[in-house]
C-alpha cells in the first residue's frame, strides 16, 4: 500500500467497508464480525460489537486460543504479502522485510534469502525469531482499529523433502519468487511458531499456541 514515494504509505482510502463471511466472537463474549476494507492495503477493522467484547476481557490476555481465533490469523495471513523478521546479531536486533508462506497448522512460516545475507547468519547462530504483520492505513484510526499480530518462535534450517515442501508454498503465495527460489544458494527456513499474539489497537490481546489443538478434539 503506497502512494508513489518509497515507504510512504498511502494515506487516502476509500471509506467503504465489505464484510467478510468469517463470523468471530469478541473475547468478552460479544459476537461480532471481521470486517474487511475495501482498500488497496486489504486492511481490516473490527466492528463496534467486537472492540466492546474485547474491551471486557483485558484481564484474560494469556489464553491459548480458540477456533475463532485461529480463523481471524489464518485469514489475516492470507490478505498480506509480507511481514517483518526480527533476528538477533551480537545482542543487536534486526529487522527483515520478507515474503512469506505458512502451513495450515499456522506451527510453520516459511521464508527464503540467500545464504550469505545477514539474516540467514543471523537465524543460523540465533535461532530464536519473531515476526510481524499489521494492517496500517496511515489515518488515526489505526491507533484504535488497528490489528497488530507477532509470532514468535525459532528458526530452523530445511534440507530435503521438508525444503521442497517450504519451496513449494512460497512459491504458491509469491509467484514473483521464482528466480530466487531456482537458485541454489538459497536457504530456506520453516519458523517453528510457538505462539502468536493478536492486538486490537491498545484495548485488548490475545495469544494462540498453535501447538494446542485440544479443542479439535
Amino acid at each position: 500500500p503506497m502512494n508513489g514515494k518509497v515507504g510512504m504509505p498511502s494515506m487516502v482510502f476509500p471509506k467503504v467497508i465489505k464484510r467478510v463471511k468469517l463470523k468471530s466472537k469478541g473475547p468478552g463474549g460479544a459476537s461480532g464480525r471481521i470486517s474487511r476494507r475495501c482498500t488497496p492495503a486489504q486492511g481490516w477493522i473490527v466492528d463496534k460489537n467486537y472492540r466492546q467484547g474485547a474491551a471486557m476481557d483485558e484481564k484474560n490476555q494469556t489464553r491459548k486460543g480458540t477456533p475463532e481465533l485461529r480463523a481471524t490469523i489464518h485469514l489475516f495471513l492470507e490478505t498480506q504479502v509480507q511481514g517483518v523478521l526480527a533476528t538477533m546479531c551480537d545482542g543487536k536486533p534486526y529487522q527483515h522485510l520478507m515474503a512469506y508462506a505458512f502451513d495450515a497448522s499456522l506451527q510453520s512460516i516459511y521464508v527464503a534469502s540467500l545464504r550469505d545475507t545477514e539474516k540467514v547468519k543471523n537465524m543460523l547462530r540465533t535461532p530464536s525469531v519473531s515476526l510481524f504483520w499489521d494492517n496500517r492505513t496511515g489515518s488515526i484510526q489505526d491507533h484504535t482499529e488497528g490489528l497488530a499480530l507477532t509470532a514468535t518462535g525459532r528458526a530452523e534450517l530445511l534440507d530435503n523433502e521438508e525444503r521442497d515442501v517450504g519451496i513449494h508454498a512460497l512459491l504458491l503465495r509469491n509467484a514473483t519468487l521464482a528466480g530466487l527460489l531456482s537458485n541454489a544458494e538459497v536457504a530456506i527456513f520453516a519458523i517453528r511458531v510457538s505462539r502468536y499474539s493478536l492486538a486490537l489497537g491498545y484495548t485488548s490481546k490475545q495469544q494462540y499456541v498453535p501447538a494446542d489443538r485440544s479443542f479439535d478434539q
